[in-house]
């Protein structure tokens, strides 16, 4: 009836399952640790990616600034060497058309030129399709009471052909334009420091506060496009966050001026010692980007002035980023990428997204946007952008992300000057975007490590039941204390071997009923043949045939009493230094108290000490105990220990 017992409580294979286990386990540990990995790498990747890509196409924005920029500055030195050297003054109108419209005929971002003097006087430049507009103002009389002077409007078909003309009266004065009073005051500055002229504008100085306002465009009144100078409604790059008043362009610019100043006597810039007849002149200074009312397009001034004879002249261009805008626009709308220029103080400039309706759109080219923060037209994904970036402590060398309209992005800066760095270009992407690619094998990645695991788990399966009869051949020299009793029946179903041995009581003799020394010294034999070879357990309450007899028969008035007997027969017969590798432990069973004597191979040999013959070395082959005579022993011994 136990023997029955025990074949319903025991589990088929329970070392099989537990192996199962474990191999799964370790198969989802290890693509665990693959796939943390894994997520660091392509994240790694992925900002990698960003990085060259947002420094690529940063990089190409700022190239094409420099390249629009640097042949304008050159191109004003050389126009204001011309002049000087001609001795021309804002009243030679055809002298000048012959001097200025051969640069602006052939280069296309210079929208304008515009040469002022000291007393008011203006000449203005500027392409109409196939014709010229020249805008000429002369000085109000000294005697006048106000200040309105008079300004001359012609057409030209070329240099000498007039078209028409005719005038007006003007209160247009260039002395209060920004962009004179900074070439004035670099002039009369004159600097001396070491700072190279680097043909790019710098923001080395704070924008040069001007006295005088621009009329609203909503409420001026304009007679006519090229009866007078245009008035600007964008803001201005490096405005402060209160709204700016609006700038105009050379000839209308009411925006502040950054310098660009180059000290070094030269070509370029002559200091108050050169020889006679030239005077002192200053370099160029340059604007930030601003709206140019009379095109509608952005784009910013370079301005230069110098003293000839006593008197004070300045000589700018106005410069059109249409170029920059198309670049920005290209990048736009081939790889959901947005570009936008920004200064220190908040301004940012770039086209709108698509789809914007804000700023008539539909009606506009798609490089003439100018927007501000204040008004947070085309989108809000620059200032978002720029927003995470400064919180970012405002990186160069590495992306930002950020989130706008629900979506990831990634945002790449690189300063458009390298000394002052004020005025920045920035660009953005989409992470669903080129990005995003990285995104979707990261779900490719997972989908091969869930096959993986699949995979891993099925072959592991197919191991466990092909070799199962080999696992339980697998010496087991412990029980687990968490599920003694699946361990005990998995050792009572595996009957005796090289590491198990059965033992039907601890004391009593089963025939007799009687106490019995051979009992105790039979199971004793058994633990010091595991002791001195690989180990073993040793069930004590179980028959030969792995019947569950218990422990009742051996009378122990209790556990303690149990314990205390076999400490007692170990120390006598195989020596308390044995205790260190024995442990028993009482188990119940089937209703029924087993011992369990877990036998650890000892590190120095073990013998039994027998009352009437000595000493005996034992050893397990394979489920039985033999014992050793001292030849044969003292090689095992040598070998073993």
């Amino acid at each position: 009836m136990s023997t029955r017992l025990f074949s319903k409580q025991a589990p088929a294979d329970p070392l099989r399952a537990r192996l199962f286990r474990d191999l799964v386990v370790l198969i989802l540990v290890t693509v665990g640790i693959l796939s943390a990995a894994s997520a660091l790498i392509i994240n790694d990747i992925k900002r990698g990616f960003a990085e060259a890509q947002l420094q690529s196409a940063s990089t190409l924005l700022r190239d094409e600034i420099k390249g629009l920029l640097q042949p304008v500055r050159q191109q004003l030195l050389i126009l204001r060497d011309g002049v000087r050297n001609r001795d021309l003054r804002p009243t030679d109108l055809q002298a000048l058309n012959e001097q200025l419209m051969p640069p602006l005929a052939h280069i296309g971002q210079i929208a304008g030129a515009v040469f002022a003097d000291d007393s008011g006087r203006e000449y203005f430049l500027r392409r109409d399709g196939e014709r010229w507009v020249t805008l000429e103002r002369q000085a109000p009389p000294k005697t006048s009471a106000n200040s309105a002077g008079t300004m001359q409007i012609s057409e030209w078909l070329n240099d000498d052909d007039r078209v028409r003309s005719r005038q007006q009266p003007s209160t247009h004065d260039p002395r209060q334009r920004p962009w004179f009073q900074a070439a004035v005051q670099t002039l009369d500055a004159k600097r001396q420091d070491s700072t190279p002229d680097t043909g790019v504008p710098t923001a080395a100085q704070a924008p040069i506060p001007h006295s005088d306002s621009t009329p609203d465009l909503a409420s001026a009144s304009v007679p006519h496009p090229d009866s007078t100078r245009d008035s600007a409604s964008a803001p201005n790059l490096a405005s402060a966050p209160a709204p700016a008043s609006a700038p105009n362009s050379a000839s209308d610019s009411d925006t502040g001026l950054e310098t660009e100043t180059s000290h070094s006597p030269g070509p370029e810039t002559e200091t108050a010692s050169s020889p006679p007849g030239l005077a002192a002149s200053a370099a160029v200074v340059w604007s930030q980007p601003y709206q140019f009312a009379s095109l509608d397009e952005p784009g910013i001034t370079a301005a230069t002035a110098w003293r000839e004879d006593g008197e004070l002249l300045v000589l700018a261009l106005d410069v059109t980023l249409a170029r920059i805008l198309t670049a920005i626009h290209r990048l736009q709308a081939t790889s959901a990428g947005r570009g936008f220029l920004f200064d220190r103080d908040g301004g940012v400039y770039g086209p709108p997204p698509s789809g914007d309706n804000s700023h008539e759109s539909e009606t506009r080219p798609p490089f003439s946007g100018f927007y501000n923060a204040e008004q947070r037209l085309g989108g809000a994904t620059a200032f978002e952008a720029i927003a995470a970036w400064r919180t970012a402590g405002e990186p160069e060398d590495q992306p930002v992300r950020f989130e706008s309209d629900g979506q990831a992005w990634w945002a790449g800066f690189v300063p458009l000057d390298l000394v002052e760095r004020r005025v920045w270009v920035g660009v953005a992407y989409p992470s669903h975007g080129p990005l995003g690619l990285l995104q979707q094998r990261w779900s490719l990645f997972a989908g091969i490590a869930l096959a993986i695991l699949a995979l891993g788990v099925g072959l592991a399966l197919l191991i466990v039941r092909r070799y199962s009869h080999r696992l339980r051949e697998l010496p087991k020299l412990s029980i687990d204390p968490s599920q003694p009793e699946t361990d005990l029946y998995d050792l009572i179903g595996r009957g005796e071997s090289a590491h198990l041995e059965f033992k039907s009581t601890m004391r009593l003799n089963l025939r007799s009923g009687k106490n019995d020394k051979a009992i105790e010294l039979a199971w004793l034999k058994g633990v010091a043949a595991f002791l001195n070879s690989e180990g073993g357990i040793l069930l004590l309450g179980v028959a030969d045939d792995g019947e569950v007899l218990g422990l009742a028969a051996d009378r122990f008035a209790n556990d303690d009493k149990c314990q205390l007997h076999f400490k007692n027969l170990v120390n006598q017969h195989l020596g308390p230094e044995a205790m260190r590798n024995l442990q028993l432990t009482l188990f119940w069973l089937e209703d029924k108290q087993i011992g369990a004597i877990e036998c650890a191979p000892a590190d120095d040999p073990v013998y039994l000490r027998q009352s009437n013959s000595g000493e005996s070395f034992l050893i397990r082959t394979g489920p039985s105990n033999s014992e050793l005579p001292i030849s044969r022993a003292l090689g095992y011994i040598k070998n073993r220990f």
